[in-house]
């Protein structure tokens, strides 16, 4: 359970320390102050990025490839959404803090595909490449 928590707890981290000096640099009264509030707005970003990669392959398992290909086309497709509006920092920390929520939701130790073990210790999937192996 520590495990689930640690990686749930750095993903709600960043991402709610990313909204909040987003928002700071949204409001900041001059330049500098906003470049500084930016850059820890990317800090908090970059904070929760490595459980990103880790979390893909926790979920994903074999097909962890799929599930990190799935979630940067994502993150590119938000990106380009992002830049057809006239004010982009709104929506991000919308969506920074709705980021930060579910990542409350996430648990680490829940498979997406989930593989049935087998007595001999191996997976169907395994079994059935064996046989399709076995048939050339």
């Amino acid at each position: 359970m520590v495990f689930a928590n640690g990686r749930r707890w750095l993903g709600v981290t960043g991402l709610s320390a990313a909204a909040v000096f987003l928002t700071a640099a949204i409001f900041a009264p001059g330049g500098t102050l906003a470049l500084m509030f930016l850059s820890l707005a990317y800090g908090g970003i970059l904070f929760q990025q490595p459980t990103l990669c880790a979390l893909c392959l926790d979920v994903g398992r074999k097909h962890a490839g799929a599930v990190f290909g799935f979630m940067n086309t994502a993150a590119n497709a938000a990106s380009a959404l992002s830049a057809t509006t006239t004010h982009p920092s709104f929506p991000m920390v919308a969506l920074l803090a709705l980021g930060a929520v579910l990542w409350v939701h996430v648990d680490p130790t829940r498979e997406l595909f989930p593989e049935e073990c087998l007595a001999e210790g191996r997976t169907t999937l395994e079994l059935q490449e064996r046989q399709q192996i076995a048939r050339v």
